[in-house]
């Protein structure tokens, strides 16, 4: 069984007893609550008037291959603290022997932003129709697409950009987000998802998450 099968089983079979603390390089913690990170229960619960902003992007690049995460907070100064996550395609010339976990774990990168591009931001995730879900989004793992949640003002908001749709040439934040991106490893661009018959002649055994009016509701196997 691939990687990423293995990895989408122990998410179905488990994740909907663990709630996410926020962003983890915990290869098993991450496994057991990924639903949950993406979903935002860490941040939803906590937003209301007077809580501070708080975004969460997900790149999803074909879950086997490349995923990014990256959580801002805004600080009292009114600038941002960005964490951010890369994992991609475990391969030998990127296993440590010394810690052979590492490349599951993913690479991780912290930056901090100023107002002003916390600011830009937010502009473009708003022209990008963040307060615009569509009723029902369904994501494959074996596809390209960016996943955002978001506390505003004191208001949880999620959307998601796919390519299968066509709603990822809308997303007008990649390229601001991509400015501030302090990992300097290359952003995959999107591809076409692989066919049905694709899909079974390679044996992926993609999940999808579902969101409905905007918010993230299952995580499971085709």
């Amino acid at each position: 069984m691939r990687y990423a099968a293995i990895i989408a089983a122990l998410i179905v079979g488990s994740a909907t007893g663990c709630v996410s603390s926020g962003p983890t390089d915990d290869p098993f913690e991450r496994k057991f609550t990924w639903k949950s990170y993406l979903a935002g229960d860490d941040l939803w619960p906590q937003c209301k008037a007077g809580s501070a902003a708080a975004l969460r992007l997900v790149y999803n690049a074909d879950y086997e291959r490349q995923v990014r995460s990256y959580d801002l907070t805004r600080r009292a100064d009114g600038g941002w603290a960005l964490t951010m996550n890369v994992r991609r395609t475990p391969t030998v010339n990127r296993i440590d022997l010394s810690d052979p976990l590492a490349t599951w774990r993913g690479e991780r990168f912290d930056a901090d932003l100023t107002a002003e591009q916390g600011a830009r931001l937010v502009a473009a995730l708003e022209r990008s129709g963040l307060d615009r879900p569509p009723e029902v989004q369904r994501l494959e793992s074996d596809s390209f697409y960016w996943l955002v949640g978001a506390c505003l003002e004191g208001r949880w908001r999620q959307n998601a950009w796919d390519q299968p749709s066509g709603r990822i040439a809308q997303a007008a934040f990649i390229g601001v987000l991509a400015a501030f991106d302090p990992s300097r490893i290359a952003l995959p661009p999107p591809e076409a998802p692989p066919t049905l018959m694709a899909r079974e002649r390679l044996k992926h055994a993609p999940f999808a998450v579902t969101l409905r009016n905007g918010a993230v509701t299952d995580i499971r196997f085709k």
